[in-house]
């Protein structure tokens, strides 16, 4: 019995050993991989080929067999000739060799391509309406195919459907090809192209129906890009979408396809209808957030979207934290251009508790704010601003200022939360003279903001510089918000909130004693560097540097603080934890609130 067992057991033995020596040498006709070379093309062509090539396409999933490589590498020499002609190259030739070694087939293919086929006419023609319209005229004018050029297959069918597609856009609904011919001359390598396209009439904007029950037609014409009677123009057509989706007014625009049914169309006007769903009347926010300026702090905004059936609305936003409390009252009115130009009443209570003042500001303004060319803004106010306030322990005064105001900003971005290029400016300017509607003083402040974002790979570098100057005849009577204060997270890091300028001499105030005034203008100077480093996609690292300086009676040193920090792209927006240290030399002495200590600042908030 255990002999036989012992028989068995070596029978099954040799079969394993037989079977493991046959896996260690291929059978005859089998190979373990495929590779191929193609030389003497690149780019586009190279793809094109690879994607021709049948042993290319099928060299990872095909079986291997010697007859089958043998097979495919006889088809590819037609197939790269067949790869190339779309490029314009209809002559050209191919040495192919296939070799084994090491287990290995490789197939080789040097393409020289010849001469190739030459653009030799190129007639393209507007017949209809069309045939005097600038924008098909440039096209035509720019056509990718010149005479002289290589023809090129794909960029002329691309070209024609272009030129067709811009046609149709404009409002030439009915454009169609007399003749679209490509003639190639194999004896000559030459080409002709015939492009005619007959426009036929252009089609006009007709009435536009908003389907809705809520605001005057009026008002929604306001978001109007064109007029009854315009050339018709599927840009346009799309703005006004665009606005209507913007306005804060509409959850949905639908819009009806009016494509599809010419017997609507009269004396060629196309009536435009849009089926409006509204949003809610009522819009609530409440948010919680935390910054090293303000401290811990609590947000709440309600605003009513439909005040009025003329698009008026009508809000109030309380914000509370450690150092700044403020509630304000906001009533609008939209004017011509209903998503950039309004007209804005709105009075305001604020409380701030800073290192340097500490303020109770009543403000009442009427602003008005519209669009200019170019995206800039244009905001032009007058503002009445009163109450008491403290500044560096030189107390007490309530003053009363009417000012006039004017400002202009621009903001370019590639994503406006989380821009990786672009930039902010803003120039802002108020002014007043004394007894003018009660103020106090004469006063003049105008102040200049840059920043600018750019990209280096996944990496960031923003810059920022501020600049301002005031003159007036007497600071005791002006407000904190009046007068230039800085630092903190926003403007020099490493500093507290609105701690420059120092006093002179211990708490003495750089701005009045003994209801004097110290001086009679400031000028104020900011710049900071940053680099941001991006090791994840939604975290990296910064360093920075900020430096500035408040300057008054005398030279002011400047400030300087530089750190580093923690970056986040948040689902709410940028986040940011910074370890910041003054560098400034200065005697501690002269003011007891300087430390050697580094200062954390965390910021939430768009970069731009």
């Amino acid at each position: 019995m255990w002999r036989e067992f012992y028989s068995e057991i070596m029978s099954i033995s040799r079969v394993l050993i037989i079977i493991c020596l046959l896996g260690a040498y291929p059978m005859p006709g089998l190979t373990a991989e495929v590779d191929t070379i193609i030389e003497g093309v690149s780019g586009s062509m190279l793809t094109n080929i690879k994607l021709y090539m049948d042993i290319e396409q099928q060299k990872k999933s095909m079986d291997h067999t010697e007859a089958n490589i043998r097979q495919l590498h006889a088809k590819a020499t037609e197939q790269i000739k067949e790869a190339v002609r779309p490029f314009g190259y209809y002559r050209a030739a191919v040495e192919s060799s296939l070799t084994l070694a090491n287990e290995i087939w490789l197939a080789r293919y040097k393409v020289s391509l010849g001469e190739p086929i030459i653009i030799q006419t190129l007639q393209i023609q507007l017949l209809g309406e069309g045939a005097t319209d600038k924008q098909l005229l440039e096209e035509t004018n720019s056509f990718p195919l010149q005479l002289g050029d290589i023809l090129d297959h794909e960029l002329y069918k691309i070209s024609k459907q272009a030129l067709l597609r811009i046609a149709y856009q404009s409002g030439y609904f009915d454009s169609h090809f007399t003749r679209h011919e490509l003639k190639v001359d194999l004896e000559k390598n030459k080409a002709f192209i015939f492009l005619f396209l007959n426009t036929g009439p252009r089609y006009r904007f007709g009435n536009v129906t908003f389907v809705q029950n809520i605001y005057d037609d009026s008002y929604l014409k306001r978001f109007l890009p064109f007029a009854k009677g315009d050339p018709f123009n599927l840009d346009k057509l799309a703005e006004l979408e665009f606005r209507l989706n913007d306005s804060d007014n509409f959850q949905k625009v639908d819009r009806s396809n009016f494509e599809h049914d010419k017997t609507l169309y009269q004396d060629n006007e196309i009536p435009i209808e849009l089926k409006l769903s509204p949003k809610k009347k009522h819009y609530f926010q409440f948010g919680l957030g935390y910054s090293t300026d303000t401290k811990s702090r609590a947000l709440f905004k309600w605003r009513n979207r439909r005040l009025n059936s003329k698009g008026h609305q009508f809000g109030s936003e309380t914000s509370i934290s450690e150092r700044v409390e403020e509630t304000s009252l906001r009533y609008a009115i939209p004017l011509q251009k209903p998503n950039t130009d309004r007209i804005e009443i709105i009075g305001a209570l604020k409380k701030e508790d800073s290192v340097r003042a500490e303020a109770l500001t009543r403000e009442l303004i009427l602003r008005r704010t519209i669009a200019r060319s170019g995206n800039w803004i244009e905001s032009l106010s007058v503002r009445h601003t009163s109450g008491p306030f403290e500044i560096e322990g030189d107390r007490d005064y309530d003053a009363r200022m009417f000012l006039l105001g004017a400002s202009w900003s621009k903001r370019v971005a590639d994503d406006l939360r989380y821009p990786r290029r672009g930039y902010r400016f803003t120039l802002d300017s108020e002014t007043t003279q004394d007894d003018f509607v009660g103020s106090k003083t004469d006063y003049f402040q105008i102040r200049s903001q840059i920043k600018t974002i750019q990209s280096s790979g996944p990496n960031v570098l923003v810059s920022r510089a501020e600049v301002g100057y005031l003159a007036t005849n007497n600071f005791c009577v002006l407000q904190p918000d009046l007068i230039f204060l800085t630092g903190g997270d926003h403007s020099i890091r490493g500093f507290d909130y609105k701690s420059i300028p120092s006093p002179v001499q211990g708490n003495k105030s750089v701005f009045c004693n003994d209801g004097k005034p110290s001086t009679n203008h400031q000028t104020l100077e900011v710049g900071s560097i940053e680099y941001q480093f991006w090791f994840a996609e939604n975290w990296g690292f910064s360093s920075f540097y900020d430096t500035g300086k408040v300057e008054q009676r005398t030279t002011e040193a400047w400030e300087r603080g530089a750190g580093i920090g923690l970056l986040w792209r948040s689902p709410v927006g940028p986040f940011s934890l910074a370890v910041a240290r003054d560098l400034s030399k200065r005697d501690r002495a002269i003011d007891e609130r300087i430390s050697d200590k580094v200062r954390i600042h965390i910021s939430i908030g768009p970069n731009l």
